[in-house]
């Protein structure tokens, strides 16, 4: 189930304005597209110049300037609107492109991940990695990596400066254009709330993608990880009655206002 929010709904605004502006621009051209139109036929065909009653044949570069002058004269109000108009759609137009990406998409923007642990969190950022052609910076990758399944009393601590790390790092790619996905579980509040303030005081979309999981789904997966990770076929840490205990109770669900999108499993 999908839940629209917070920087979703700035995005389809955002979309909605760009589409807006490119029909205004086109609408704009069509009285100056006409008239171009009709000097060229005079160009070829000649028309007659002159007023009232005393009026001459011309043809060629003198017939097309004719009309044109005089189409622009008999309807001044169309084309001044029309220019305006122009003018400032082409201006919102080149204000939203630099704004965005090099190629005029909307900004790169950091996508979160929130749930228990084993909920599925790798799996969508995953997904959303190739969704939107995003770079996963993921905490758990880097301890297994460097300190295995044994990282002792200090785990905490190196947690807590890779999350500060990747923050960092997430605003560099975005500045180049590239989507990130944050991919640890944003288990309360506090910390929701450090990561919105910390985006949106640097002008940078975000989201929050939620698996809400059952109790009974979760300890299947629990089970399931925990046999594979005896088993040598994974890297993921084991998790066993104590730690399922203190996670259940260190997590906070998210409500509906502190989401973009959730997903129950």
């Amino acid at each position: 189930m999908r839940i629209k929010s917070g920087n979703t709904v700035k995005e389809e605004k955002h979309k909605k304005l760009i589409t807006a502006m490119k029909i205004v621009l086109v609408i704009s051209l069509i009285p100056w597209a006409f008239t171009l139109c009709v000097s060229i036929m005079s160009f070829f065909a000649g028309t007659d110049a002159g007023l009232f009653e005393a009026t001459t044949k011309i043809n060629g570069p003198e017939a097309f300037l004719y009309t044109m002058v005089m189409y622009l004269f008999v309807f001044m109000p169309v084309f001044v609107i029309s220019a305006i108009a122009a003018l400032i759609s082409t201006i919102i137009l080149i204000v939203i492109k630099k704004n965005g990406s090099a190629t005029g998409k909307t900004p790169a923007k950091v996508i979160m991940t929130c749930g228990k642990i084993c909920s599925g969190k790798s799996t969508l950022a995953q997904k959303l990695r190739l969704e939107y052609k995003a770079v996963i910076l993921s905490v758990d990758d880097i301890t297994l990596a460097l300190l295995g399944q044994d990282p002792g009393d200090k785990l905490d601590g190196y947690v807590e400066k890779l999350k500060a790390y990747f923050f960092e790092k997430s605003v560099e790619i975005t500045e180049t254009g590239i989507n990130v996905i944050l991919e640890w579980g944003f288990w309360t509040k506090a910390e929701r709330d450090q990561a919105r303030k910390y985006y949106t005081d640097r002008g940078i979309a975000f989201e929050f993608h939620y698996i809400d999981i059952s109790d009974e789904e979760w300890d299947r997966r629990l089970k399931k990880r925990n046999a594979e990770v005896t088993a040598g076929r994974t890297s993921a840490y084991y998790v066993d009655d104590g730690l399922k205990a203190k996670f259940a109770s260190m997590f906070e669900p998210p409500d509906e206002s502190e989401t973009d999108v959730i997903i129950n499993t």
